[in-house]
């Protein structure tokens, strides 16, 4: 019983580190081949024995086998780094951002994948790890096709995911090898859409807010050129010999400066300017 119970639990065990294996593009399938053949070795051996099958001329063989199957690991621990927290630290990093990853290789094809951008396109890994990046998130309205020639860069994307309106800041970095040579690329998505509301909401402000200035200013300078007129017609209305004074004195210094280049509001500030000039200089009693 106790024989079942152990056999039942590592094959269970090896059948996992199996399962990881023959997943599409594992980065750490080395290593998880090592510790399976690791495993794997004693327990051939060992069911040999059981079945009274015997390949050496010494019967019990386990230690044999225990000595191969360590070997290997402790090969593979030296090699591989099996131990390493590295393999853990990537599953949890990646899953738990919240910013779509994805990792292509030079073909971009789709080598791996987080979460977040699973979710965006609510699928699963297994239909999209090995798919070419253009097809796996043909829900991005193609915008990978737009900038599946780019190499390292950071661009503004905004595409419509199951009928919303989102805004991203992709980041795309080229993976090398020793030699420079291009082997994948990574691209991460900042969401950024709250930030571009906002930022659609402080320039609508800003445009409302400058054309109610620009407003106020027309209507000023409406009531300021009234009242110069108002002045000017007073000063007419004084005596026959200030009759005209002004009107042909503000025409006069504009065609001067017309004549010397001046034009568009220049030239309205000129015209004020001696309307009051001839105003001060003749007053009013």
């Amino acid at each position: 019983m106790f024989s079942l119970y152990v056999y039942s639990a590592s094959l269970f065990g090896i059948g996992l580190l199996i399962r990881r294996i023959i997943r599409p593009h594992n980065l750490y399938r080395s290593q998880l081949a090592t510790i399976a053949i690791g495993f794997l070795i004693p327990l051939a051996f060992s069911a040999f024995a059981l079945l009274n099958i015997q390949i050496t001329p010494q019967r019990d063989i386990s230690p044999f086998s225990l000595a191969i199957g360590n070997l290997i690991v402790a090969w593979g621990l030296f090699r591989y780094h099996l131990f390493d927290i590295v393999p853990i630290a990537r599953e949890r990093i990646m899953d738990n951002m919240t910013d779509p990853v994805v990792v292509t290789d030079a073909l971009d094809r789709v080598v791996d994948v987080n979460q977040a951008a699973l979710s965006s396109i609510r699928r699963k890994s297994s239909q999209v790890i090995g798919q070419p990046i253009k097809m796996a998130f043909v829900e991005w309205l193609g915008l990978f096709e737009q900038i599946i020639d780019l190499d390292q860069t950071v661009v503004e994307i905004a595409p419509q995911i199951r009928g919303n309106q989102y805004y991203y800041e992709l980041s795309i970095s080229p993976i090398r090898d020793p030699k420079n040579r291009l082997i994948g690329r990574i691209f991460v998505a900042h969401n950024i859409t709250k930030r571009k509301m906002l930022e659609d909401g402080y320039r609508q402000l800003s445009e409302e807010l400058e054309q109610r200035v620009t407003e106020r200013t027309e209507e000023l300078a409406d009531a300021y050129n009234t009242t110069l007129e108002g002045w000017a017609k007073a000063l007419e209305l004084r005596d026959k010999e200030t009759e005209g004074h002004s009107r042909r004195v503000t025409e006069l210094t504009l065609k001067l400066a017309r004549a010397v280049g001046v034009q568009g509001q220049a030239l309205d500030d000129i015209r004020r300017g001696a309307i009051l000039h001839d105003i001060g200089k003749m007053a009013i009693p």
